[in-house]
């Protein structure tokens, strides 16, 4: 099972007998059911956008207000997958301009880190966006200031990632994963309501369906694959809420510590925001 429909031996009641065969004898089937028309559509719907995401170069984005390069390389890469995948994502069309914006915004940690599992490097336990531009867990920790914790979780989550999935061959199940963590209608505030919140749970569970027939068919050698691909989903939500939740919690001694130095006040604008954005990646 799970081969290409080209190399699947026939029914034993197509086949020629061999002389030493009973021809009426019955045998189980080996065949292995093509998947329906629109779940393939689905596949290399969602799959091209994200490869052409990971094939296309990173375009650095001039933020002088970022002195931090790893930041400043992830704020660049959040465009980069808003511009490449996320616009040309199938069935976005449902849904309006605003709401995927909003949408977007939910997901754009998640799609962000699900890419750096492809860039990855096991051998050297290190990210590589480049020849010239390559992150160690020390990095981050000393040079660039992200909390241990989640350097942890993060090159955990990547090790994990590339002993599951083959980045090189999985390219599919990597955009479905993609494409469920777009749609994956659990974001808080930013889940859209009535008749927009059941679109997005209809095209969510879609995505769920045609990863299960599409492991099922192709990858069912793996009887595990599944449930560890549920279970990324999950890690990845945890992973985006403990990162936005510093990027809040610097955020607010940022602006506590140019008070200081300016000698005047915190906006109560600015407090109003930072507490609504420390509460909202509490829940």
């Amino acid at each position: 099972t799970g081969m290409n429909p080209a190399f699947v031996r026939k029914r034993k009641n197509d086949a020629v007998s061999s002389p030493y065969e009973n021809s009426s004898a019955s045998r189980p089937s080996v065949i292995v059911n093509k998947l329906p028309k629109d779940d393939e559509d689905l596949i290399q719907a969602t799959m091209m956008p994200w490869r052409i995401s990971l094939c296309s170069a990173i375009e650095p984005l001039d933020i002088s207000s970022c002195p931090n390069s790893f930041f400043r390389v992830l704020l660049s890469l959040q465009s980069h997958i808003k511009k490449f995948f996320i616009s040309e994502l199938p069935l976005v069309d449902c849904f309006s301009e605003e709401l995927l914006d909003l949408i977007g915004e939910g997901t754009i940690s998640e799609l962000t880190f699900l890419h750096i599992a492809n860039l990855y490097d096991r051998s050297s336990k290190s990210i590589r966006f480049s020849d010239d531009l390559i992150f160690t867990a020390e990095d981050l920790v000393n040079k660039y200031g992200v909390h241990v914790g989640i350097v942890r979780h993060l090159f955990y989550f990547l090790e994990q990632f590339q002993k599951t999935i083959d980045v090189n061959f999985d390219i599919s199940i990597i955009g479905l994963i993609a494409g469920c963590v777009f749609f994956r209608p659990d974001r808080g505030s930013a889940v859209p309501n009535g008749e927009d919140l059941a679109k997005q749970i209809q095209i969510y569970d879609k995505y769920i369906s045609t990863m299960r027939s599409y492991i099922e068919r192709y990858r069912s050698f793996n009887k595990d694959l599944l449930t560890e691909v549920l279970l990324m989903l999950t890690s990845l939500r945890e992973l985006s809420i403990e990162f936005k939740h510093q990027q809040v919690n610097q955020g607010l001694l940022s602006a506590l510590v140019k008070s200081m130095n300016n000698h005047h006040e915190i906006s109560p604008d600015m407090i109003q925001q930072l507490t609504l954005d420390h509460q909202f990646y509490q829940n």
